[in-house]
């Protein structure tokens, strides 16, 4: 069984250059995080695995730890070249589920916005395998904020005019699956924190082209959906600018065991466990509603 499903290592080569340049960062407070819970120091050795054309690991880079980027599309994997400029930074042509790394080498492995393309039982294993005693895995997510109402719109277009959206591990589900199995019972951990991007209308378009749902620039209907989405600016933008929101969400533990625990959660969609209640810091429980982005 593959470590991703099918699609995912090729899905994004027809999106990288939107990719690259709309899709979000993350925030400061992330890097915090890793510190205080995770123990995240200058002499740390990283595994970003699917790590993409680098926008996350850039931040892990300028910790001073030593970062192993794993990532198989080529296309992607090329576009974070620029990380070279880092003498900490290796880039790894491998899947999450084989990276070739050494056994019991990595302190912290990373996952952000990757986590649902892969086979959950597979890259368990692998983690296992390269993980150091006391390593944990920390995965993240920038969920769009369908609370507010200019992402409330945006989705409607993208039930409407998006490939397989209503479908895809995009789409809004109902909580499934536990994703606290795939850690030790009872030490995963969940925060939240905001996070936005601001877009003038070449930016809010490019954005939707970035995601693996959106038709392509020849498709019938893609002229009709860039017209709607321009209805759309037009609606909620104030100074020529909108807002889009998100909840950058954080899960993270010490990983469990291979075990019949995490072979019968199989390949799953992680948004089913995305849309419910997050338990922050304090202990306290917050409704995020929010929408995994592809």
């Amino acid at each position: 069984m593959s470590d991703v499903k099918s699609e995912a290592t090729t899905i994004f080569s027809k999106t990288v250059k939107h990719y690259t340049k709309y899709r979000p960062s993350y925030p400061s407070e992330i890097v915090t995080e890793l510190k205080k819970q995770c123990a995240l120091t200058q002499n740390s050795k990283i595994a970003d695995v699917g790590s993409g054309t680098g926008i996350f690991t850039e931040l892990l880079l300028q910790t001073g730890a030593t970062v192993y980027a794993v990532e198989p599309n080529n296309k992607m994997r090329k576009e974070a070249d620029f990380l070279k400029k880092y003498k900490n930074f290796h880039s790894v042509n491998a899947a999450a589920g084989k990276t070739g790394l050494a056994d019991k080498s990595i302190d912290i492995i990373t996952v952000a916005t990757a986590f649902h393309w892969f086979n959950v039982k597979v890259v368990s294993k692998e983690f296992n395998r390269i993980l150091k005693p006391n390593g944990v895995v920390f995965l993240v997510w920038n969920l769009r904020d369908s609370t507010k109402p200019l992402m409330q719109d945006y989705d409607n277009l993208l039930m409407k005019y998006g490939v397989n959206y209503a479908t895809s591990p995009s789409s809004k589900l109902h909580k499934q699956h536990n994703l606290s199995k795939f850690f030790e019972e009872n030490k995963m951990t969940c925060s939240a924190v905001p996070n936005a991007q601001i877009f003038d209308f070449a930016g809010f378009s490019g954005r939707l082209m970035s995601t693996s749902y959106c038709p392509k620039e020849d498709a019938d209907n893609f002229k009709e959906m860039m017209a709607e989405l321009k209805k759309i600016f037009d609606k909620h933008q104030q100074d020529g600018k909108v807002t889009f929101a998100y909840q950058t969400t954080m899960y993270y533990g010490p990983i469990a065991a291979c075990d019949n625990k995490i072979a019968n959660l199989g390949t799953f969609s992680t948004a089913t466990v995305l849309s419910g209640e997050v338990t922050n810091n304090n202990n306290e429980q917050e409704k995020v509603v929010a929408d995994l982005e592809l």
